[in-house]
Order: structure tokens, then sequence, then C-alpha cells
């Protein structure tokens, strides 16, 4: 898994970005007591503007940091 949390220009724009094995890996985090634990904490005033909402994307290319090529 990897994780980023990406802020934008605007404030409260924050996206936060995992990287999983598989969609069934992250509904397994999702549904566990970690996930629970985790999400728990109220985040801290004016950091996020409004309950964040989930997407889900496929990968159809995916190219490490090797494959950049080196000038």
């Amino acid at each position: 898994m990897q994780f980023a949390l990406l802020k934008g220009d605007e404030p409260g724009d924050y996206i936060s970005h995992t990287v999983w094995q598989s969609r069934e890996a992250f509904m397994t985090w999702a549904q566990s007591d970690a996930f629970r634990q985790a999400h728990s904490a109220r985040p801290t005033e004016g950091l996020v503007i409004g309950h964040p909402r989930a997407a889900f994307y496929e990968s159809v290319l995916v190219e490490g940091a090797s494959s950049v090529a080196r000038v």
C-alpha cells in the first residue's frame, strides 16, 4: 500500500491518495478495526471542508521511478 496526502491550491482542498494491491485488499482494510481506529479522531479544524468522498480508479499504466529517463 502506498499513501500520499495531496494539497490543492484552495484552502481545505486535500486528496488522500492510496494505492492498494487490489480493491479487495482495500475493502478488507476499510472494514477492519485498524480502519476504525485510524479514522476515529476528528480532523483538525479548518483542515477538511465537508465529509470525504471515496472514488475508485483501476490502473491502466504504471511506471516506476526506475523507468524515468535520466538527463
